[in-house]
């Protein structure tokens, strides 16, 4: 709420519009950089946006904030047991 100006529960890249201090480093997987669209909250949870990958980084550009991009390694799903 500090930083963004955004309730908990609705954090969404687009708050950075609230940070021009540019206080807020942004890192962003790999996967999500290089998708063709990304889905995210308009400042509030209840509505979802797509974006699509230039429309993305044209916004990022415009507020100021350079994102960090890492590849994040995949998270391991382990199958559940059955009960016997």
């Amino acid at each position: 709420m500090e930083s963004l100006q955004i309730e908990p529960g609705s954090v969404t890249i687009l708050a950075l519009i609230n940070d021009p201090e540019v206080r807020v480093e942004l890192v962003v997987d790999t996967v999500i950089w290089e998708a063709t669209a990304v889905a995210c909250h308009p400042l509030i949870n209840t509505s979802t946006l797509v974006l699509s990958r230039s429309d993305l980084r044209r916004f990022l550009e415009r507020v100021g904030h350079k994102p960090t991009v890492l590849e994040l390694p995949a998270r391991e799903t382990h199958p559940v047991e059955s009960a016997h």
